[in-house]
């Protein structure tokens, strides 16, 4: 551990304070330390300060070790706390464990104290990075990276929410690589996951940056397409993401050409929750398929792109009338 240590001490004793410092040092800690001796100083360096370990004095006048132990463990509840008091009752050490303190040590017996802020430390640290691996795991694609179901769930339904509050439209597109079973056959599962891996890559770049890509099976991608304007904008995304896909690639030497089929469903129009929308998607997927050899996109709802493209044509067609000086103005009697 030769990275320098922000460590935090609750104390009211200021040769306490040097004391504990001087123990770490002593022990070969580089440490950055601070201290405070009451609630509100504490809140406010757990903020600004972001230690790495606080020790905590049981007896503070107005301001209890146990209250700063709850205090941490709302505002940084990650965050090691170890207890140091001149005298320590056996009850009263366990109580300190059960509010989540990691240790507690005399102030007649720092040797203790290196050691202990190390160990702590090295665990939390340790939890961490599982904790970290499992929310990887459970919400990321373990060959692309990608989002997988679970979390690409959750992004549909802060887009949804995003839409709601913009008066703007979410969608959920649905792709599905056209005969990727030929390439698993036909060159192996190690190219097949490269090509994976590049499609991944090139419907990343194809996105904007608002909205998201995610693999939630083996040759299965959905986007979702956050605050758009109408349909139509919808289909030319689409299109950039069929297109990335059907780029030319050259994996391992071999040329690989793709196609993918698309199934677009919209929000509101479509439906307004995940489950409903995906379910429309893939099924709008599947007939995309079914009308093409390949490299076909289908909406679910042909009805909002049918009334999408007539507001576009009206609205082309009366600025064309504006900018020919086309129009006119009739007065009409009301009787």
């Amino acid at each position: 551990m030769n990275e320098e240590l922000r460590v935090l001490i609750v104390d009211d004793h200021q040769a306490d304070v040097l004391l504990a410092q001087h123990a770490l040092e002593r022990d070969g800690l580089a440490v950055d330390c601070r201290a405070v001796a009451s609630e509100n100083a504490l809140r406010t360096e757990l903020q600004d300060f972001q230690p790495d370990v606080v020790l905590c004095d049981y007896s503070i006048p107005g301001f209890s070790g146990l209250h700063a132990l709850d205090t941490v463990q709302t505002l940084r509840p990650s965050t090691p706390v170890l207890v140091i008091s001149g005298s320590i009752p056996e009850d009263t050490a366990i109580a300190c464990l059960e509010h989540g303190a990691t240790d507690y040590l005399l102030k007649s017996n720092l040797r203790r104290l290196g050691p202990a802020v190390r160990r702590a430390v090295t665990d939390t640290r340790q939890r961490r990075a599982l904790e970290e691996r499992i929310e990887q795991l459970s919400h990321y694609d373990t060959l692309t990276g990608l989002p997988n179901l679970r979390r690409v769930s959750e992004l549909v339904t802060r887009s949804i929410e995003r839409s709601r509050a913009t008066h703007t439209l979410a969608a959920l597109v649905c792709l599905n690589l056209d005969r990727f079973r030929f390439i698993d056959e036909s060159f192996g599962r190690t190219l097949a996951d490269d090509v994976l891996r590049e499609v991944s890559c090139a419907l990343k770049a194809a996105a904007r940056e608002r909205d998201a890509v995610a693999r939630v099976s083996g040759d299965e991608f959905l986007v979702v397409l956050s605050e758009i304007g109408d349909a139509l904008q919808v289909g030319v995304l689409a299109q950039g993401l069929l297109a990335a896909v059907a780029a030319p690639r050259v994996i391992a030497g071999t040329e690989i050409h793709l196609t993918a089929s698309a199934g677009i469903a919209l929000y509101p129009d479509d439906g307004a929750d995940f489950e409903t929308l995906l379910g429309k998607a893939a099924a709008a997927m599947h007939e995309a398929k079914a009308a093409t050899l390949q490299g076909g996109m289908q909406f679910h709802s042909s009805d909002v792109v049918r009334h999408a493209q007539e507001r576009r044509t009206l609205e082309t067609g009366l600025r064309d009338a504006l900018r020919r000086n086309e129009l006119t103005l009739h007065f009409q009697p009301q009787y």
